[in-house]
C-alpha cells in the first residue's frame, strides 16, 4: 500500500485467523512449506491488523500469511515477524485479506467461496462510494476514495475507469466475466433470492414452488463441486428455469386479460338491461319472501325466471334479502337496494350480504 511499514516480532499465541479465513479457504501449511521455513526461515513476514477491527482486544487478526503460521506452530516457533496493515475499517481489511491470495492455486470450492466474499465486500464499497459521491461532504468522499484507491491499486487495477462489481471481481480474481455471471448465477444467494422475490410478487410462485427451487438449485450445485456438472451447464439449468418462470408469467397474464376481456362484456351487457319501475320494486318488497340457499341461485330456472317475491338467501351466518327482476337483481345491503347481474350475485352477495 505504498508505506514503509516496521517489521516487528509477535508472538503466536496473541495471533487469531481471519473469521473468514476457514469458510473460505480452510487450509493448512504443507509438508513443504514447512520444510521451506524450517530450512530457509521466512521470506515474507504475515500481515495482520489490529484485533479491535474484528471485536478481538489484544489481539491480531492475520490479514496474509495463514499457512505461514500454521507451520510456525508446527515447528513450534513462539513468534514470528509481521507487519501491521493499518487498516481504516474491517471492510478494508476484508478486501486484502481476499486480495492477498489471489496468487496462490485454489480448489473450485475456495474459488466460489472467496468470489461469494468478495462480491459482498465490493457491493457495500461501491454502494458506500454512490452515496457518498451525491453528498456535500467532500472530505468524507476523498478520504473514502483515497482508502479503497489504494487498495485497489495494489492489486494493480485500473481505478480510473468507470468500474462495476462484475468488473473488479474479475480484475481481483483474475477470471473472465463470463465465469462471474455464472458463478453469479449458480452461486450467489442474492441472485436467487431476488429472482425468487421477482416471482412470488407475480404470484408466479407459491411457498411450495419456492420451496421446490431451493431444492433445485442445491442439487446442481452440489453436482457442480462434485465435478458431475459443468459451470456451462449449471448456467444453463439456471437460464432453463428462468424461462419457464417467464413463461408462466406470460400465461398468467393472458389469461388474465380474458378474464378481463370477460368482465367488460359483462359489464357492457349489464348497462343494457333497463332500471326496475320504482313502484314494481315496492310491491315486491311487500309481498312474503321465501327461503333459498345461495348456492341454489344460480340454477337454470331462476336465470330466466322473473321472480316477484323476495327471497331470504341464506349462506352459513349470511341472510341477505333479494329481488328478482327479469335479468336485474336487487340486494337490499347496507347501503340500500344495489341492482346488479344475476351472473355477478355471488360476488356481491359475498361482499355486501
Amino acid at each position: 500500500m505504498n508505506k514503509v511499514r516496521e517489521i516487528f516480532d509477535v508472538k503466536i499465541e496473541d495471533l487469531i485467523q481471519h473469521p473468514k479465513q476457514a469458510e473460505i479457504y480452510g487450509d493448512n501449511a504443507d509438508d513443504k512449506l514447512i520444510a521451506s521455513i524450517k530450512l530457509y526461515g521466512l521470506k515474507t513476514p504475515v500481515e495482520l491488523a489490529k484485533g479491535e477491527l474484528y471485536g478481538y482486544p489484544d489481539k491480531w487478526v492475520i490479514i496474509s500469511g495463514h499457512r505461514r503460521v500454521d507451520a510456525y506452530k508446527n515447528l513450534e516457533f513462539g513468534s514470528i515477524e509481521a507487519i501491521d496493515g493499518k487498516y481504516e475499517d474491517e471492510v478494508q481489511a476484508d478486501l486484502i485479506f481476499i486480495i492477498s491470495n489471489e496468487g496462490r492455486e485454489k480448489t473450485e470450492l475456495q474459488k466460489i467461496n472467496e468470489f461469494l466474499k468478495l462480491k459482498q465486500i465490493l457491493r457495500q464499497i461501491l454502494r458506500t462510494r454512490r452515496t457518498l459521491g451525491k453528498s456535500a461532504d467532500k472530505v468524507a468522499k476523498e478520504r473514502f476514495e483515497l482508502r479503497y484507491d489504494v487498495v485497489l491499486n495494489s492489486a494493480d487495477i485500473d481505478i480510473d475507469q468507470p468500474l462495476t462489481t462484475r468488473d473488479l471481481i474479475a480484475q481481483i480474481q483474475g477470471i473472465s466475466k463470463y465465469q462471474v455471471d455464472i458463478f453469479t448465477m449458480v452461486f450467489d444467494d442474492e441472485y436467487l433470492d431476488n429472482l425468487i422475490n421477482k416471482y412470488r410478487e407475480l404470484k408466479v410462485l407459491d411457498n411450495e414452488a419456492t420451496i421446490r427451487m431451493h431444492n433445485v438449485y442445491d442439487e446442481f450445485r452440489a453436482k457442480v463441486l462434485n465435478g458431475k456438472m459443468s459451470y456451462k451447464k449449471a448456467s444453463e439449468e439456471v437460464m432453463e428455469l428462468k424461462k419457464e418462470l417467464e413463461d408462466e408469467y406470460k400465461s398468467i397474464l393472458r389469461n388474465k386479460a380474458k378474464k378481463e376481456k370477460l368482465t367488460k362484456a359483462e359489464e357492457a351487457k349489464i348497462s343494457k338491461i333497463p332500471q326496475p319501475d320504482t313502484a314494481k320494486v315496492s310491491k315486491i318488497k311487500k309481498a312474503k319472501p321465501y327461503q333459498l340457499p345461495v348456492n341454489e341461485l344460480f340454477t337454470n330456472e331462476l336465470k330466466i325466471r322473473v321472480a316477484y317475491a323476495p327471497i331470504i338467501a341464506t349462506n352459513k351466518s349470511k341472510t341477505t334479502r333479494m329481488y328478482f327482476i327479469g335479468t336485474s337483481v336487487l340486494i337490499d345491503g347496507k347501503n340500500g337496494l344495489k341492482r346488479i347481474s344475476q351472473l355477478a350475485l355471488l360476488d356481491a352477495y359475498n361482499k355486501i350480504g
